[in-house]
């Protein structure tokens, strides 16, 4: 049992977040009014966080950085369960980002093909080789089912 500092209830251990500079490695704040006070000056607290931030956008960018580098298999692996976890999410984000950006994607994609015209010929060509009874089987079916058009 610990008493907390601020609404003076004694609280069992598990109701104060954990802190390395404590004797009993517990905060003297329970988690109730930490959460309690974070309500309060939330306006505050996203203020200090935004000036650090752009005070140390360097610093926080190299650490992010070497992170990364030092655990891609657990990054990576996080990162793919969140988007298994919020498809339809994931999904709306990029129409959006698609509708919003659409010239300048087609732009991009032309620019491409046009950087990459004998690479993508290649593709194609392989691709062809790969699946030439499969294309074959398509097209056949489509001309049977279009026979009226033609």
């Amino acid at each position: 049992m610990k008493t907390c500092t601020k609404c003076k209830e004694s609280k069992n251990l598990g109701e104060f977040s954990a802190s390395h500079s404590s004797k009993d490695g517990r905060q003297s704040y329970c988690k109730d009014c930490v959460k309690e006070y974070e309500q309060r000056n939330k306006k505050r607290i996203a203020e200090q966080r935004k000036r650090y931030y752009q005070e140390n956008k360097d610093k926080l960018a190299k650490k992010r950085k070497q992170y990364y580098q030092e655990n891609k298999d657990k990054v990576n692996k996080k990162h793919k369960e969140w988007r298994q976890r919020n498809k339809g999410r994931v999904a709306k984000i990029a129409k959006k980002h698609y509708q919003n950006n659409k010239p300048k994607i087609a732009e991009q994609q032309k620019e491409y093909q046009q950087r990459n015209k004998k690479k993508i010929a290649e593709q194609s060509r392989e691709y062809y080789q790969e699946n030439k009874g499969e294309i074959l089987k398509k097209q056949k079916e489509y001309q049977q089912r279009n026979k009226s058009l033609g």
